[in-house]
């Protein structure tokens, strides 16, 4: 249920979602924020890193299909690199982590920072946890068992349109890393990932028209299941919480 909210909560305001989930959790589970934060932010990377796996693969396996837009999504993320203000602001930030660092370290007796070091700890904890978790072949097939099912969800679609119902396993995981691209670049994916979907699609032999279509019934249907199941868990884990007390301490 805690998951569920957090998807709802991140369609209305990107990435608090993690916040409430983890505030959900600390709420009814008595699990330190900062440490249930933390364990998120470590799945988080790992949801990062596999995806960055399964593009790998896509393109290695279709790179002559997809040179010419790899190249253009290149030539754009470089041609933003040559930009001065892009410069002074990463230039800015490393020079205020610099400051933060020095007045940390000579004031880390004061209580207000003395707060923030408590929380920075329990971030990093959470972090590390992955690595000292009694369950780690568990977590690592739950981890694989989940984005295969993404991957299921997001073919099963395919078969809604005669069009895209014989398409291969090629263009599946294609649009599927378009779109997912798509989903973490724009806050909900909303207006871009059908057209993500489309453009991948167009590179199949699909009518840009079909693939549009295509791209908007999957993004409506993860929307409202997100939307009905987000609500519902919003409105049960009061009550179920009551039926059912936290056995967690610490």
């Amino acid at each position: 249920m805690a998951v569920m909210i957090g998807y709802i909560v991140n369609m209305v305001l990107p990435r608090v979602g993690e916040v409430s989930r983890a505030a959900a959790i600390t709420k009814y589970e008595k699990v330190p924020i900062q440490k249930s934060f933390g364990s998120i932010l470590a799945e988080r990377a790992i949801d990062l890193m596999v995806l960055g796996l399964i593009t790998f693969i896509t393109v290695i396996l279709q790179y002559n299909l997809l040179e010419g837009f790899a190249n253009e999504l290149i030539d754009k993320l470089t041609s933003k690199t040559d930009s001065p203000i892009l410069w002074i602001v990463l230039g800015g930030g490393v020079i205020l982590i610099i400051l933060f660092y020095f007045l940390f370290k000579h004031l880390s007796h004061l209580a207000f920072f003395a707060k923030i070091s408590s929380l920075i700890q329990g971030l990093i904890e959470g972090l590390r946890s992955i690595f000292k978790m009694k369950r780690r072949v568990e977590y690592v097939l739950a981890t694989l068992a989940i984005w295969t099912l993404y991957l299921g969800m997001f073919w099963v679609c395919f078969f809604s349109l005669s069009e895209t119902s014989s398409l291969g396993p090629n263009a599946i995981f294609a649009g599927f890393v378009l779109g997912s691209f798509a989903i973490v670049l724009i806050p909900g994916g909303i207006g871009a990932y059908p057209v993500g979907i489309m453009q991948c699609l167009v590179l199949y032999g699909i009518a840009e028209e079909t693939g549009f279509a295509l791209g908007w019934i999957i993004w409506l249907s993860q929307t409202l299941m997100i939307l009905i199941f987000g609500g519902l868990s919003m409105l049960y884990i009061p009550y179920y919480n009551k039926k059912h007390p936290t056995h967690v301490t610490n």
